[in-house]
C-alpha cells in the first residue's frame, strides 16, 4: 500500500466525520438541545447577545452546512477513487478539505448576516 493511499484512508473519514459532526452540532443548537454557550457553535458577540439570536443563526446555518457535508462526502469518495493517481488524488483531497473549511465559514457568515438583516428590518 502506498503512503498516499494510507493518507487518503485516514484523512477521508476524519473530514467526512468533521463535516457531518459540525452539521449535527449546529442542528442540535438550532433545536435547542445545545444551549447558548461560549464554547460550542457559532460564537460571536452577536450570537451570544440573546438566546433567540443564537437559535436563529444556527437554524439558518443548518441547510448550507448540509450542502457542505454532502460536498465533502463526494470529494472524499472521489479521493478514494483517484487514490491510485497520486497527483489527482492529492488535488481532490485538498478540495475536500478546502470545501469543508470554506463551507463552514461561509455558512456561518451567511447565517449571521441574514439574521442581522432580518432583525434590523423588523
Amino acid at each position: 500500500m502506498s503512503s498516499f493511499l494510507a493518507t487518503v484512508l485516514i484523512a477521508d473519514p476524519i473530514l467526512v466525520l468533521a463535516a457531518w459532526g459540525t452539521t449535527a452540532l449546529v442542528a442540535a443548537s438550532a433545536d435547542g438541545a445545545v444551549a447558548s454557550n461560549p464554547y460550542i457553535g457559532i460564537r460571536t458577540r452577536y450570537t451570544r447577545s440573546d438566546p433567540d439570536v443564537w437559535r436563529e443563526v444556527h437554524e439558518r446555518a443548518v441547510k448550507p452546512l448540509k450542502v457542505t457535508a454532502v460536498a465533502v462526502t463526494c470529494f472524499a469518495v472521489l479521493a478514494l477513487v483517484f487514490a491510485a493517481n497520486e497527483q489527482i488524488g492529492k488535488a481532490v483531497l485538498l478540495l475536500c478539505a478546502f470545501s469543508l473549511a470554506l463551507g463552514v465559514i461561509a455558512s456561518s457568515l451567511w447565517a449571521i448576516t441574514t439574521t442581522k438583516r432580518r432583525r434590523q428590518a423588523e
